[in-house]
């Protein structure tokens, strides 16, 4: 549907089919309707079979515990998670106490828990052994961190650090008698983390009445295209929006789902070959690997039926190589940002022209002239700009990025390029923000460039992202050096290495430059970055 006069066009306009206050509570009630015995997922890293039953006594003797902490809706718990069924458990802990959840980057260094934990504040922190060291550090220096609980066992005793596992047996409960607790529509209930179109990494929040509409999304046939035998092998991080949308389909339907903390080659196809996994939620550089990498043939995938691409755009080439090599599979392109609750729009079926489908329900898009803001007919490029009930409350704390984000109608302003056609599929052809998409992560440049400037001998620096077919986008730093001081391209990217995670690092290298290019006002020219690294390598 096209709104003729502003160039507006819709998803299918469909009432809601759940309908909730308390996103926890609606979860409480779907575990709690399975089969106690039912599988519902496996995590490989551990070796660990995990059923409704039991992550739901967990989650439910968590929760209170959690509880009996003082903790409240106003507060917030860090939660660092590792790609595990216990992380999730935990979040559906927050979940059932309405105490809001932010999801953080396991491999984060102790510089960016301290960005993130000075946004978010949170009074409780639950962490894997391997973050303990800086969370401890951290609470000796921001005094609102009052609790540190551990997701595994700890390897010794810490002073005031508890554990999920040894706080679950404190707790007898009986499941027929608990009952999580009343919320509001716009009451917080997840925080992940996100730049933006520009600037640091900032907390996307997102309400109960946000995944109303992601939910229904999930239980839409036409989207998710759910079946009751599904099962899925997920390396996808539970800290990103995308992460979560997959645990949450297992939560809601009955979908099996194994899990591994991290992308391991070998693993990965066994289990793909063991549980005959029927669905995989992939991303552009996990897509490839299954389409060129020569050990694919050594496994049995043929269960595999359906292969979802998301996280950053495909790239023609990939597509039709996907399509062609992996048939009879169906590949499925979808589109969406953290800010908007996962997914806007997404392929339905097979099809002969690359493009990540039509909206889902209920989603509104514009696309508009960057330079005038005028909203744009069929087939013209302009940035995309959505709207739709899930769309983000804001940014945490930071209402000037939040009003920045979106338009006087409301309309989130993407920073993507890109255009519809006449039946209104959507393609995706560039980005007018500055954001770096590497292997789907996304890296702030200005975040990179405040490291790479601590370097005694940096006088100014730019971060671009550099086209790169496997990962999307390079990690790629032009640096202008101090007069009488030397520096190598080594030296730079081990600076760089020592101080951030791996997915912000200088993937793509340095090239020295003697000047940034700016604007009057002092801003980076990003626009000419590209054409001064090429310029540097001649």
């Amino acid at each position: 549907m096209s709104d003729i006069d502003e160039f507006v066009i819709s998803g299918p306009k469909k009432a809601y089919t759940v309908t909730f206050d308390s996103l926890g509570k609606y979860l409480f009630g779907c575990l709690k309707k399975r089969n106690s015995d039912q599988v519902f997922g496996v995590d490989v890293s551990l070796n660990q079979t995990v059923t409704c039953g039991s992550l739901l006594e967990k989650s439910v003797k968590l929760s209170i515990a959690l509880k009996k902490m003082s903790l409240t809706k106003k507060d917030v718990v860090a939660l660092i998670c590792e790609n595990t069924l216990n992380s999730f458990a935990c979040l559906l802990a927050l979940t059932y106490i309405g105490v809001p959840a932010n999801l953080i980057n396991f491999l984060y260094t102790f510089r960016e828990l301290k960005h993130v934990f000075n946004i978010s504040k949170p009074k409780c922190v639950i962490c894997p052994q391997s973050n303990l060291a800086n969370v401890l550090s951290l609470k000796k220096e921001l005094k609102f961190i009052e609790y540190i609980i551990l997701l595994d066992k700890p390897e010794e005793c810490v002073k005031d650090v508890e554990d999920v596992e040894s706080l679950c047996r404190t707790i007898t409960i009986n499941i027929e008698e608990f009952e999580p607790v009343d919320g509001t529509a716009n009451d917080t209930i997840l925080m992940c983390l996100s730049s933006g179109t520009t600037g640091l990494p900032k907390c996307v929040e997102l309400t109960n009445d946000n995944f109303i509409a992601i939910i229904d999304f999930l239980l839409d046939n036409r989207c998710s295209n759910n079946a009751f035998d599904d099962v899925t092998v997920s390396v996808l991080p539970l800290f990103h929006i995308y992460g979560v949308l997959i645990y949450l389909t297992a939560a809601v339907s009955s979908m099996k789902l194994v899990t591994m903390k991290s992308f391991k080659p070998q693993i990965f196809l066994k289990s793909i070959e063991k549980y005959k996994a029927t669905k995989l939620y992939t991303v552009p550089p996990l897509l490839q690997f299954l389409t060129i990498n020569e050990t694919i043939k050594d496994f049995d995938l043929s269960s595999v039926k359906e292969i979802l691409v998301g996280g950053a755009p495909v790239g023609n080439a990939l597509y039709k190589e996907a399509s062609k090599k992996l048939k009879p599979t169906l590949i499925r392109e979808l589109y969406g940002a953290t800010e908007l609750g996962g997914f806007c729009a997404m392929q339905y079926g097979f099809e002969t022209v690359k493009n990540s489908g039509p909206l889902v329900n209920n989603m509104l898009l514009k696309v508009i002239d960057p330079q005038t803001n005028k909203s744009l007919p069929a087939y013209e490029i302009g940035e995309l700009c959505l709207k739709g009930r899930s769309r983000m409350k804001g940014y945490f704390n930071n209402p000037t990025e939040t009003n920045n984000s979106k338009d006087e109608k409301g309309f989130y302003r993407s920073g993507d390029l890109g255009y519809y056609d006449e039946v209104g599929n959507i393609y995706i052809t560039g980005r007018f923000k500055e954001l770096i998409k590497f292997k789907a992560f996304q890296v702030s440049p200005v975040e990179v460039e405040n490291v790479i400037l601590e370097h005694p001998a940096v006088k100014d620096c730019a971060v671009f992202g550099r086209s790169d077919n496997k990962t999307g986008e390079l990690t790629t730093a032009l640096i202008v050096i101090r007069d009488g001081f030397t520096a190598t391209e080594e030296e730079m990217v081990t600076f760089v290495a020592e101080r951030i995670s791996p997915q912000k690092q200088l993937h793509g290298g340095v090239r020295f430059v003697n000047t940034i290019p700016i604007n009057p006002t002092g801003k980076i020219l990003r626009r000419e970055l590209p054409h001064l690294y090429i310029s540097a390598n001649q």
